[in-house]
């Protein structure tokens, strides 16, 4: 509209009246008529009919007359119309058929002659010329266009308004271009593209207006040609209050509701503490618990060891033959986790993999005096420490099953003199040199 009053109504006012008339005329919520507003304002801009600077070609009674009873649905038509022929009209500019300067003298010329149509005004306007019907109308606008282009890439010989295969732009590979959307009489009267556009959708939550959720929370369930269908929200059992509203009335006073909604937790998700995986896997926590502790108060009568610092180190203070010295993962009951970890002792219950983890222990001297360190749990199995060596070896990992559980144990594998340090071989990690790594040779 400014390129259009610029180039045609540079010495030309609207007028006041007119503009409010344009402002407050109203079909409904369905048809807006936002193309025949904007076709009155382009139709005084290039009216020839000045007076006092103001144009004079359509007047307030000429738009208080477009919602009237007899001219309503040509109205309604008329909107259609150029909402198709702007959409096309953009569709060329956007191909690249037409440039800038004929698309607005294609979309005003076309606005131009349905407004002055449908208000008995043509032979008025700039042109002179009275048209039949919008049809005429309609075909003076394709004729227009075609004459740009200068092919008959515009002409529909069906009557639909769809840019033909050739208007849309040409795409580079590679790249992604939406074309233009051309809505057809169908989508401007369909309830569905209506109220999606006023943001409603089927399945969503809606409110009555100023009432908000004090008043109850609503799903949109159903839309149809006449009306739409709400039921009522409930936390629990069936909702039994269905409200039908037609589409205007649901449009002004009913809005979406866009916070959290009420619900019910599913009964097979609430149906007891048994089925909860974390109550499961404390379960079989004890379950180890209680089968360790029990493996080690069994071997531990009569077991003499001793423990030391920097470094740390478990012996034991008798002689022991080969195979006699067995010695468990015990550790405290909240150290057995579902957690993986390379340093805890992998346990087997059934299909379910626990881990232990070393108790808690005083590292230093001082730290025995503690009044704590009464509580600290003193196992040798966390004490035998790895040696790259087969031959100070004494100790290996060996796996005891219980039942469905199956965890590892240290026993010796050789005789075990008195106080000789208890050691697990381990094979020392072998480092490789970087790949294409440069030396540099150093001077001594």
């Amino acid at each position: 509209m400014d390129r259009c009053g610029k180039k045609y109504g540079a010495n030309k006012t609207l007028g006041s009246e007119l503009v409010t008339a344009v402002v407050e005329i109203h079909m409904s919520d369905f048809h807006p008529i936002t193309m025949t507003r904007v076709a009155v304002i382009l139709a005084n801009l290039s009216a020839d009919k000045v007076v006092d600077g103001i144009s004079k070609l359509l007047v307030k009674s000429d738009v208080m007359r477009l919602t009237s009873t007899t001219c309503k649905n040509l109205t309604v038509q008329l909107d259609l119309k150029l909402n198709k022929g702007f959409t096309l009209a953009r569709a060329l500019y956007d191909a690249g058929h037409i440039n800038l300067e004929e698309f607005d003298e294609l979309v005003c010329k076309f606005f131009t002659r349905g407004i002055l149509h449908v208000c008995n005004k043509s032979k008025l306007g700039p042109e002179g010329v009275s048209y039949k019907d919008l049809g005429e109308v309609c075909s003076a606008f394709m004729t227009d266009a075609t004459c740009m282009v200068g092919d008959e890439l515009v002409i529909d010989k069906t009557g639909e308004w769809t840019p033909s295969q050739n208007v849309a732009p040409v795409v580079e590979k590679g790249e992604s271009k939406k074309g233009p959307t051309l809505l057809t009489d169908a989508d401007q009267q369909n309830p569905h593209f209506v109220l999606e556009s006023k943001g409603f959708k089927i399945g969503q939550t809606v409110v009555e207006r100023g009432l908000g959720v004090s008043h109850g929370m609503y799903t949109l369930l159903e839309i149809t040609p006449k009306d739409v269908k709400l039921v009522e929200m409930k936390t629990f059992g069936r909702a039994e209050l269905n409200v039908r509203l037609n589409h205007e009335l649901f449009i002004k006073n009913w809005s979406r509701y866009e916070g959290a909604v009420p619900f019910a937790v599913p009964i097979e998700r609430s149906a007891g503490a048994c089925v909860n995986r974390n109550i499961h896997i404390d379960t079989l926590r004890c379950k180890v618990f209680a089968s360790i502790k029990a493996y080690e108060l069994k071997h531990s009568e009569n077991r003499t060891v001793q423990y030391a610092f920097l470094p740390a180190m478990v012996v034991a203070t008798v002689k022991y033959d080969a195979g006699k010295l067995k010695l468990a993962p015990f550790t405290d009951l909240n150290k057995i986790k579902s957690d993986k970890s390379a340093t805890a002792s992998q346990i087997r219950v059934g299909d379910q993999m626990l881990y232990a983890y070393p108790p808690t222990r005083a590292t230093t001297a001082a730290k025995l005096d503690d009044a704590s360190s009464a509580d600290l749990l003193w196992v040798p199995y966390w004490w035998v420490e790895s040696t790259d060596s087969l031959a100070a070896a004494n100790m290996k990992r060996v796996s005891v099953t219980d039942g469905d559980i199956t965890y590892p144990i240290f026993q010796n594998t050789k005789v075990v003199q008195p106080f000789t340090r208890l050691l697990y071989f381990k094979a020392r990690e072998q480092r490789q040199a970087l790949t294409g790594a440069k030396r540099v040779k150093v001077d001594p």
